[in-house]
């Protein structure tokens, strides 16, 4: 009895892949069909995945091909995926094709859903926020709180706010000034996060 081949697996296993690393592989495989469907509105560029800022400054696409090439090999590769997990596991490159096989989904993943959001810490925003901003008026708090909390908040969130009790000037110069993290813990429990 030897150990599994795959990276960073220690394993005992008397074929190439333990049956853990077997089962992982069965979970991309079980995706592949779905990612082999969805493809071709990637490949005919017919989908809106990509990121913010992969457009050229003409408003066109950065690449201007008739059809996306990555996605077509990407989907010749996965329909060549045509066994189950566990016949990989006899094989003397079981881990490599295994790895392979990983790569595949993950790039028709990203191709086919786009790539993962951007997580916002809020409670961080909302901190920095209270320790560093003094107040201000309407019209530079709205700028601040969109650059700063990537919030919108407009002049007349803020008249109800003051007219419904929910929140008071903190000053006047001569227009009210409103403290930054008071407008954030209404918008939040007003419009929610």
């Amino acid at each position: 009895m030897s150990t599994c081949t795959s990276p960073n697996c220690e394993n005992p296993t008397d074929r190439y892949l333990c049956g853990r690393c077997v089962s992982d592989l069965q979970q991309w495989i079980d995706q592949i069909p779905l990612l082999v469907e969805n493809l071709p509105a990637v490949i005919y560029r017919t989908s809106q995945t990509k990121p913010i800022g992969s457009m050229r400054s003409n408003g066109g696409d950065a690449d201007l091909s008739p059809i996306n090439l990555d996605a077509l090999q990407l989907q010749t590769n996965l329909q060549m995926v045509d066994r189950d997990a566990s016949t990989y596991a006899p094989m003397e490159d079981a881990a490599n094709q295994a790895w392979l096989i990983v790569e595949w989904v993950q790039s028709a993943d990203k191709l086919v859903n786009g790539p993962e959001p951007e997580w916002v810490d809020h409670r961080e925003i909302r901190q920095r926020i209270e320790s560093q901003a003094p107040p201000m008026p309407t019209r530079s708090l709205r700028k601040y709180l969109r650059e700063n909390a990537r919030i919108s908040v407009s002049s007349m969130d803020i008249r109800n706010w003051v007219r419904r009790g929910k929140l008071r000037p903190a000053g006047h110069d001569p227009q009210p000034l409103y403290w930054p993290h008071e407008v954030l813990a209404v918008h939040r429990v007003t419009k929610g996060e």
